[in-house]
């Protein structure tokens, strides 16, 4: 079983909600309601950008209606900051959110990136208010493999959490970098951890 210590930050105004998000083509499955099955939805959009509220709108709908059955959709909104630059400072924007973004487009040989961008699972990218194709990229998605995750040892010194992240699925691959994020009330802090193996060899 591959077992990643990380240990990160916490600021100030930060609720204790964790997400994993791992950047390749397999989802990471974590407790989700009884026989459902998670997907990954990620919003790249900006206070800034005139066209993004239709998508921020569907983004919060998928979220709060849960709308495709045996499917637990797990929302990220993802304020990107290149935006800031023309004049318009997003209170919630991150350089990080940037950088994953351009890190989406190499994957998907895109000649740039752009707002808004929802991005399902990793595998598919699309312009973010189309609701019929989000629809259509979250029932593919849901029917792919998924990397069992589980989290254990939480524990909180000082501004400091550390907590233990095994790979439970047999055979599992190794994840090339994990991130770890906890919802800001404030700001949306991006953490990267450490990571140590059993029976099994990764650097993060």
């Amino acid at each position: 079983m591959l077992v990643f210590l990380l240990r990160c930050k916490v600021l100030a105004g930060s609720l204790a909600t964790l997400f994993l998000l791992v950047p390749i083509g397999l989802a990471a499955q974590t407790a989700t309601r009884p026989g459902r099955t998670p997907v990954l939805v990620e919003l790249f959009t900006s206070e800034g950008c005139s066209s993004c509220p239709p998508a921020d709108a569907l983004l919060m709908k998928l979220e709060a209606g849960q709308p495709i059955d045996g499917v637990e959709i797990i929302a990220l909104g993802e304020h990107v900051d290149y935006w800031d630059q023309l004049g318009w400072h997003d209170r919630f924007s991150s350089r990080q959110y940037t950088q994953r973004q351009n890190g989406y487009g190499n994957r998907f040989s895109l000649q740039g990136v752009y707002t808004p961008q929802m991005v399902v699972d990793g595998t598919q990218e699309f312009v973010g208010n189309d609701a019929n194709r989000a629809t259509r990229a979250i029932n593919q998605a849901a029917k792919s493999a998924k990397v069992g995750l589980k989290l254990s040892s939480p524990m909180i010194e000082g501004k400091h959490m550390s907590l233990e992240v095994s790979l439970t699925t047999p055979g599992a691959f190794c994840l090339r970098l994990i991130y770890l994020r906890l919802l800001s009330i404030r700001w949306p802090p991006l953490m990267f951890g450490t990571g140590r193996t059993e029976g099994g060899s990764c650097t993060t």
